[in-house]
């Protein structure tokens, strides 16, 4: 077998480039597409000359020290390290008929910063396009939403609990990507003050300017106690493995002719790290109550997925007050830090979303158990 070379004429961050770096090797390919999903790595499908183990189409992985997507922030390298183990790591724990799973890698290499892995498929969905197309209602597809919902919180809570045993010593492998953690961090409880009262020189989200959007000191001061205790907890996890963005953006939707699901895929590992598993549960709930919010009709689908994933996961993991309030906690972060960062929908209504997070988030920090018991995130401590 050939082995794959590049040169420094071989920019990977174009087609060109990549079809140059597969030149002479299993993985040569006739055509290469560059792939607009993702925001940290360059990503292209590569139509193979030759079919490589049954497949035609391969996807190539390719990372740069730096996000694609915000050049000026770096971003270390080991990340695709994290994500090969991750990967390996998780794919090896599955069972083959796992409904969710994760791409097969077919290689790595660590010199050029390339994965090239399975293809979930030109014509596949991500489950944020999936939802949003209306392609899991009730109409189209009477129980597809409830199936879809239960095997991701399923994955979701087994992964969480087999992480906790040690495998392999997967704590141990992943408490090193610390970088994933503090970019997490960051993201979300870093800025989480600084989008509400923002100081001189703070990049304002359009949404919450002109006027500035009126906050209450004392929830300003509530909010500023549990992004520092939620950070904390963020930055000092240490027994449970998460897969660190898990949304509806990084799962991908196979159907068959008669919108049956076939298979969940889950991508982009590479901020796998040691975590707090309610922010895990939090991020993908905050992401499918947006589509709910700004998208009408998603309301049936989306909160039949959020219903019946917070119910499977609950099946899997210890029935735990405080991850209930952390993944709440995490609900309304991620609505007032993305909400107006992303294009969700005109300014009145991503206003309206950021302060109800703002209540989401207050709420939670104070809640009690037989108060959760009465919130979105019930079936966690049912």
């Amino acid at each position: 077998m050939t082995s794959i070379t590049a040169t420094t004429e071989n920019d990977l961050t174009t087609e060109l480039g990549v079809k140059a770096y597969l030149a002479d090797t299993p993985f040569s390919s006739e055509t290469v597409t560059s792939l607009s999903g993702g925001t940290g790595n360059f990503a292209f499908r590569i139509h193979l000359a030759t079919p490589f183990e049954g497949q035609e189409t391969l996807v190539l992985k390719h990372a740069e020290p730096f996000i694609k997507n915000l050049p000026s922030i770096a971003f270390s390298l080991d990340r695709q390290t994290f994500e090969y183990e991750a990967m390996t790591h998780v794919k090896a724990w599955l069972p083959p008929d796992s409904l969710v799973t994760v791409p097969t890698i077919y290689k790595f290499d660590s010199e050029h910063n390339v994965l090239i892995m399975e293809d979930c498929g030109a014509d596949t969905l991500t489950l944020k396009d999936f939802l949003s197309r209306g392609a899991a209602s009730t109409s189209k597809a009477p129980g597809l939403a409830a199936t879809i919902g239960a095997a991701l919180g399923h994955f979701l809570g087994k992964m969480h609990t087999w992480s906790r045993a040690n495998p392999s010593g997967i704590l141990e492998k992943f408490a090193k990507n610390t970088q994933a953690v503090q970019l997490s961090a960051w993201a979300t409880y870093g800025r989480l003050v600084s989008t509400l009262k923002p100081n001189e020189g703070d990049a304002v989200p359009p949404a919450l300017a002109n006027p500035p959007l009126a906050v209450s000191e004392a929830d300003v001061d509530v909010v500023r106690t549990v992004a520092e205790e939620a950070k904390e907890a963020m930055l000092t996890a240490r027994d449970v493995f998460v897969m660190g963005d898990f949304w509806p953006g990084n799962i991908m939707v196979n159907v068959d002719k008669e919108q049956r699901l076939l298979q969940l895929y889950v991508l982009d590992w590479e901020l796998a790290k040691l975590g707090v598993p309610g922010v895990e549960i939090g991020q993908f709930c905050a992401e499918v109550d947006l589509l709910r919010r700004f998208i009408p009709s998603t309301e049936d689908s989306a909160s039949t997925v959020l219903n019946t994933f917070l119910q499977a996961y609950a099946e899997e993991a210890i029935d735990n007050e405080q991850v209930a309030r952390n993944a709440l906690v995490h609900w309304g972060t991620h609505l007032v830090v993305w909400t107006p960062r992303v294009e969700w929908g005109d300014k009145e209504a991503t206003r309206k979303v950021v302060k109800e997070g703002i209540q989401i988030i207050i709420a939670a920090s104070g809640g009690t158990r037989e108060e959760f018991r009465g919130s979105p995130v019930a079936p966690l401590v049912s």
